[in-house]
């Protein structure tokens, strides 16, 4: 059995008898240490937010600087995005293709599907789970009632879906948390 046992699928709330059950049956656990998937920058900034050890990556480079943009509402995220993609196609020869935008609710996919180019993907964290992509907006979050520790298991696996640039675009209602992470 292969899992990541930080934040990415939520196993802080297994259950006990299952991963014991495993143990017994000869599982060997073994701490993967090196990232093969993330630049030094989204190493960095993946641990202040969530908290998480994710390795020490062996990615050559620094990469793009992670970047994170505060808004004020869902239009003006809207516009964020779009001008964030404008910018990495203008600025580094980014294909349509090369972005992936990720958000939390399916409502939310379906609202940045509409306004954004086809060949832009979007999609929800959790259908992106274990995948990756060069570029990856990571934008939604704005049910203000989610519970912190989904809050960060999501925003981890979404940050550490990025291989080259991760821009976040969050709701200014996060600004609390993510700084004081």
């Amino acid at each position: 059995w292969f899992m990541d046992d930080q934040n990415q699928a939520g196993y802080a709330q297994s259950d006990p008898e299952a991963l014991e059950l495993l143990q017994q049956k000869g599982v060997t656990r073994k701490p993967l240490l090196k990232n093969c998937r993330n630049t030094a920058d989204i190493v960095q900034r993946t641990q202040q937010v969530t908290g998480a050890d994710i390795g020490k990556t062996q990615v050559e480079g620094r990469g793009i600087p992670v970047l994170t943009t505060w808004v004020g509402s869902e239009a003006e995220q809207v516009k964020k995005v779009k001008a964030l993609i404008t910018d990495w196609r203008r600025d580094s020869d980014v294909l349509h293709e090369e972005i992936v935008v990720l958000v939390m609710t399916s409502d939310e996919r379906e609202a940045l599907r509409s306004d954004l180019p086809d060949r832009v993907n979007v999609q929800t964290v959790k259908d992106f789970k274990g995948l990756e992509s060069d570029f990856i907006i990571l934008a939604g979050f704005w049910d203000q009632d989610r519970v912190l520790e989904s809050w960060v298991r999501d925003c981890y696996t979404g940050m550490t879906r990025a291989r080259v640039g991760l821009h976040m675009v969050l709701p200014e209602y996060l600004k609390p948390t993510v700084t004081e992470s």
